[in-house]
């Protein structure tokens, strides 16, 4: 097998300089995929069937289970599970939502069947658990609330009532972010369907 490396061209601006410098990058190599492309492709093909299921919550613990099996072993497990969802279930990044290869799209994720009254609502919360998850795993303790008092800041703004369901779903979901890591990562997708689902 003949492995062919291209090499992409970076423009990056000095700080503080007006010239750019380039760098060389080795990307993929022509025509084949990495193994954790592979992954995240075979994890993003796995959630669109999955969440098919009007049980959102269901399915979410489910696909979290998947991403787990596909990371087991690696000494990095639990930071290449989350980014494997973060790439499936949100997007390129927390800013970028809803883009990217891995993305299942919007029309899957709708809804919030399956999750408890308290942080059930309408939006698409598969995909904010997620989120919350990946803040607290990621971020300082408290970044996850952090992030959800976005819906006080709206609401201050007059662009729409607070969604208290979001705001606890933050707080339910950093929480079990802030405790996953290699040797708590089989036990999450439990802790989803305890403390998220009905």
């Amino acid at each position: 097998m003949i492995l062919v490396a291209v090499l992409i061209p970076l423009y990056m601006v000095e700080p503080g300089g007006n010239l750019p410098r380039i760098e060389l990058v080795a990307s993929v190599p022509v025509g084949e995929e990495t193994p954790e492309q592979m992954r995240r492709r075979k994890l993003s093909e796995f959630a669109i069937t999955t969440f098919a299921d009007a049980n959102k919550c269901k399915a979410f613990a489910s696909v979290f289970e998947k991403a787990v099996s596909g990371t087991t072993g690696s000494s990095s497990a639990a930071g290449d599970t989350l980014e494997d969802l973060k790439f499936v279930l949100i997007g390129n990044s927390l800013t970028s939502r809803g883009t990217g290869d891995y993305f299942i799209g919007h029309e899957a994720l709708k809804g919030a069947g399956g999750f408890k009254d308290f942080i059930s609502d309408e939006s698409p919360q598969a995909s904010h658990a997620m989120a919350a998850i990946y803040i607290g795993a990621n971020f300082p303790p408290g970044a996850a609330q952090i992030a959800a008092n976005s819906e006080f800041l709206d609401a201050l703004a007059g662009d729409k009532p607070v969604n208290w369901q979001d705001i606890a779903l933050y707080a339910v979901g950093g929480a079990i972010g802030q405790r996953t890591t290699n040797a708590t990562l089989n036990e999450v997708a439990g802790k989803i369907r305890s403390a998220m689902c009905k």
